[in-house]
């Protein structure tokens, strides 16, 4: 299982260096990227998510369906995205509790515009993972775990109408507990874009 981690993590990251190739060598005939200014627009996501592939933890937890929310606008080159994913995790063995896995994430990324109102979404996700187990016999501090995460994410979107689009997501995560994790998540679900208000694009410009 590592082995196909480590494939789909050298394939993402081929794919994000030619969106970039694309981008700075003006290349448009394939590929064209969006050129919005930055904090032109905000995209809201709202995403099904669940953790797809086997580690350890499998022996102990069944991954359950969880949810992905983020706010994503246009930077000065790619696009900022910063949200939250929370997995449940149930328990398999009668001496381990459930717990919820919680990623606050921010993402850096950039996106090749493909044909048929839809696009591709390349970047790097890095923010904290947490571990709250639902164990009232422990004291309080001993309930979460939390560490630093790290990986790539990809993302199609389908323009379906007026503001509204779909995606599908997927990201490959290294969360660095003394023994590492790694974990594919895959997402699904609806982004709503709209203008991002004067006052707000003048605040962070």
């Amino acid at each position: 299982m590592l082995i196909l981690y480590k494939i789909r993590l050298f394939l993402i990251l081929i794919l994000f260096i030619l969106v970039n190739y694309y981008h700075i060598a003006g290349n448009n005939t394939l590929f064209a990227q969006t050129r919005n200014e930055a904090f032109s627009e905000i995209k809201i996501g709202l995403n099904i998510s669940a953790k797809h592939n086997n580690t350890y933890l499998n022996d102990f937890w069944s991954p359950k369906t969880g949810f992905t929310g983020n706010i994503e606008t246009p930077f000065y080159f790619g696009s900022i995205t910063a949200g939250l994913t929370v997995l449940p995790f149930k328990s398999t063995n009668i001496k381990m509790p459930d717990y919820t896995g919680q990623l606050i994430f921010l993402c850096w990324g950039n996106e090749l515009i493909l044909p048929y109102n839809s696009s591709f979404y390349f970047g790097f996700k890095t923010g904290n993972y947490t571990m709250n187990f639902a164990d009232d016999t422990v004291n309080t501090n001993l309930k979460s775990e939390s560490e630093f995460a790290a990986g790539l994410t990809s993302r199609l979107n389908i323009r379906a109408f007026n503001n509204f689009e779909f995606n599908i997501t997927g990201d490959a995560i290294k969360i660095f507990t003394k023994k590492k994790m790694n974990i594919i998540v895959f997402s699904a679900g609806l982004n709503y874009i709209f203008s991002a208000p004067a006052w707000l694009k003048e605040f962070l410009d």
